[in-house]
């Protein structure tokens, strides 16, 4: 029993104290270091009891030696940590240290994730379409190209000649582009793309016998099929967005102009303005003149995305071009605009 406590209560203080200072002889322990044995012993040398104070002068272990112990202990403890924690902070700072430094990351902090950065470089890619190729007045083609002439006849029976009105309409053909890209993605959904593509144009008339001495056709018992063959240089300039985010089957749609360049054409011509005697009178002839060397359509298409891997990606879909600019301002063309449609396919290289 401790002196001068009958009632008990200073042995059970001093009970709570003992256990107290044992779990920080434990802690103490746990560190496996110097500091750490010298704390374990600070606290057995406070457990140790004193025998030559008087009992007199003992003091209540919840008022003395708690406080004294106990602070002994945490300033072991303290000290353990902080040598610790400048043992962690200097091993931080010497492997910083042998770090390399990075010096190609943007000054911002803004600056785009690698991976986004690469969907923003330039990819290429080749071109196809084929279709019906359409020639024609008025907007969007839709009145027929035709030749107006008078066709030489005599009077059944008898010596009187005499001219019969009568007209011939130029015929779909076909066309058919070859070409290569290069689209660039501008934002989330929008690209942006220029191209460079060779563009055949071709619609069918009927004409009469050839004339070889003037390489002329007449216009008389036009019962032969001719080709009139356009061949253009373009140069397409596109937006493209994505209206289905999808990562299997993505849709398209695209719309720009193409600024196109006459290269050659054996298109026949016709000229109701020409006198009588003229060679190329009521007659079809070649004549490249007539025609606008220069042009400018707009353009549209909708694509899905059939295929897609890391290295290219496969589009298809339907294609509409109109010719805005006329194609001739005289002769079988006048006021004659052009107009396609059919399929496309591009296959486009490099990431997404």
């Amino acid at each position: 029993t401790i002196t001068g406590d009958p009632t008990g209560r200073g042995l059970q203080s001093y009970g709570l104290v003992r256990r107290e200072k044992l779990r920080l002889k434990e802690i103490a322990i746990r560190q496996n270091s110097h500091q750490d044995q010298l704390a374990a012993e600070i606290v057995d040398q406070s457990l140790a009891p004193v025998s030559n104070e008087p009992d007199s002068l003992r003091r209540s272990p919840d008022e003395a030696n708690f406080q004294n112990h106990s602070s002994i202990a945490r300033e072991a403890i303290d000290k353990k940590n902080i040598s610790t924690q400048k043992n962690v902070n200097d091993s931080v700072i010497k492997s910083l240290s042998a770090t390399p430094p990075i010096t190609d990351l943007p000054a911002t902090a803004e600056h785009l994730p690698i991976e986004k950065a690469r969907s923003h470089k330039w990819q290429w890619g080749i071109v196809f379409s084929a279709g019906t190729a359409h020639a024609g007045k008025e907007f969007l083609g839709l009145k027929s190209l035709q030749a107006d002439y008078l066709q030489y006849s005599s009077a059944p029976g008898g010596n009187n000649n005499y001219y019969r009105y009568t007209s011939t309409i130029v015929r779909d053909g076909h066309n058919i582009s070859l070409g290569i890209k290069a689209e660039r993605r501008v934002s989330k959904k929008i690209h942006i793309s220029f191209g460079l593509q060779y563009s055949e144009f071709n619609v069918t008339s009927l004409v009469g016998i050839k004339n070889d001495t003037t390489g002329s056709y007449s216009v008389n018992n036009a019962a032969n099929k001719y080709s009139n063959n356009f061949s253009f240089a373009e140069v397409p300039v596109k937006l493209k967005w994505q209206l289905r985010k999808s990562s299997h089957f993505p849709i398209y749609w695209s719309n720009g102009i193409t600024i196109a360049k006459l290269l050659k054409s054996n298109a026949l011509q016709y000229d109701p303005s020409l006198p009588q005697n003229n060679q190329n009178a009521n007659a079809y002839f070649k004549d490249n003149s007539y025609l606008n060397k220069a042009r400018i359509d707009v353009n549209s298409s909708v694509d899905l995305r059939l295929a897609s891997t890391e290295k290219y990606s496969v589009l298809l879909g339907p294609y509409f071009h109109y010719g805005v600019s006329k194609f001739a301002n005289i002769g079988l063309y006048d006021k004659s605009h052009f107009v396609s449609f059919g399929l496309q396919a591009e296959i486009l290289f490099g990431k997404k």
